[in-house]
């Protein structure tokens, strides 16, 4: 479990659990407590065409059967400085549709564990 996580670029919306508009003036958004678990990275999956379960939207997003379900692989960075050597992990996110994955991406949305 994690706790003290921020936001950048965008902000979190507890009652839909998703990303949401960035508030004004709100350079970070306090985001709730994370479970975070270890999973296989599946675009090193050979047999990724083959489940039918799963398409591929993107470099951060994957889209699940169900439509209302689409996965924004947001990083998280120990600091704003952000890079490799600052780099943690990918969080999947939920999102509305794909066009605000591309979104996400693009605003450079990331998780920070520590604002400095």
């Amino acid at each position: 479990l994690i706790s003290g996580l921020m936001v950048e670029g965008a902000s979190w919306n507890s009652r839909t659990g998703r990303l949401a508009e960035q508030t004004q003036r709100l350079l970070f958004s306090p985001m709730p407590n994370v479970a975070v678990w270890a999973t296989k990275d599946i675009s090193e999956d050979n047999d990724l065409t083959e489940r039918s379960d799963m398409t591929l939207l993107g470099p951060s997003g994957i889209r699940v059967k169900d439509p209302s379900k689409v996965v924004f692989g947001c990083p998280c960075y120990s600091s704003a400085k952000r890079g490799m050597r600052h780099h943690l992990f990918d969080m999947a996110v939920w999102t509305e549709n794909p066009q605000t994955v591309t979104l996400w991406i693009l605003r450079g949305v990331a998780l920070l564990a520590s604002k400095h």
